[in-house]
């Protein structure tokens, strides 16, 4: 009886095929930004992603953080947690929420990969 391996190739390559097209999306915002004038940079960092922002403006000495939330309440904020709330807690400088916006029930799970945590760190 012979079994199969899991085929932890494909995924890897899956992986580095997403990681190089968000590196690639992140480059044309940021070209996009620089050519209308504002001075920006970034970097694609691996990791829990609210530590991460936390990290990054102690290393950057940010002065700013701005940071999107789908306003996750109550119980669904603490089983899905909530990077923002953790930002607003431990960043090293001040940060600015934005709300995303509220989506009825089934515009939400057509749009559930829309709107994300992210954040912007201004120096």
């Amino acid at each position: 009886m012979q079994t199969e391996t899991y085929p932890y190739h494909k995924n890897l390559k899956n992986w580095a095929e997403l990681k190089q097209s968000r590196e690639n999306w992140l480059r044309s915002l940021c070209d996009s930004a620089n050519s209308s004038g504002a001075k920006t940079e970034f970097i694609l960092n691996t990791g829990e992603p609210s530590r991460m922002i936390c990290e990054v403006a102690r290393s950057w000495d940010a002065e700013l953080i701005v940071i999107g939330r789908r306003g996750h309440r109550g119980l669904s904020e603490f089983f899905l947690g909530s990077v923002s709330n953790y930002v607003l807690h431990h960043a090293p400088c001040s940060v600015m929420t934005i709300q995303a916006p509220t989506f009825s029930t089934t515009e939400t799970s057509q749009n559930l990969n829309s709107y994300s945590d992210s954040a912007t760190l201004f120096l």
